[in-house]
C-alpha cells in the first residue's frame, strides 16, 4: 500500500512543485501589493509627503524590470538555487532597511534591494521552475501559476 502511494506521489511531483511556486507567488505579490496600505504611516514616520513616498517607488519597479531581465543569465551562470539564495537574502535585507529607515534615501535604497532580489524570486523564477519541471503543457501550468 505504501509502495502504491509513494509511486504516485512521484509520479505527480511536478504537480506538487507547481503548487508550491503558485504559494510563492501569492505570498510573494501579497507583500509587495500591501504597500499601498502604508502609505500614510510610512510617509508620516518618514516626514514626506504621499506623493514623494510614491516616486520613491519608483526604484523598485525599475530594478524589478531590468532583474527580470538579467534573471535568466543568472540562472544560467550560477544556478537556481544559488541565484534565489541570494534574492531571499537581499529581500530580507530590504525588509529590515525598509523598518529601520529614518530618510527617503534609505527608503529608495530599500526599495532599490527589493527590486533586485523580487525579479529573480517571482515572475523569473516562476518560468524557471516550470520550464525545468513540465515537459508537457508549460502554457497551461505558468498560467495556472
Amino acid at each position: 500500500m505504501e509502495y502504491v502511494m509513494l509511486k504516485s506521489i512521484k509520479r505527480h511531483y511536478h504537480w506538487i512543485v507547481a503548487v508550491l511556486v503558485f504559494l510563492e507567488m501569492i505570498v510573494f505579490g501579497g507583500l509587495i501589493n500591501s504597500a499601498s496600505v502604508f502609505i500614510q504611516p510610512i510617509s508620516g514616520e518618514l516626514g514626506v509627503s504621499t506623493t514623494a513616498y510614491s516616486v520613491a517607488m519608483m526604484p523598485y519597479t525599475i530594478t524589478c524590470f531590468i532583474g527580470t531581465c538579467f534573471s535568466g543569465f543568472l540562472f544560467a551562470r550560477f544556478g537556481y538555487k544559488k541565484t534565489a539564495l541570494v534574492s531571499l537574502i537581499l529581500i530580507a535585507a530590504s525588509l529590515v532597511v525598509t523598518a529601520n529607515a529614518t530618510n527617503l534615501v534609505v527608503f529608495c535604497i530599500s526599495k532599490i534591494m527589493f527590486g533586485m532580489g523580487y525579479a529573480a524570486c517571482l515572475t523569473a523564477g516562476a518560468v524557471y521552475v516550470v520550464k525545468d519541471w513540465f515537459w508537457k503543457h508549460q502554457g497551461l501550468v505558468m498560467g495556472a501559476v
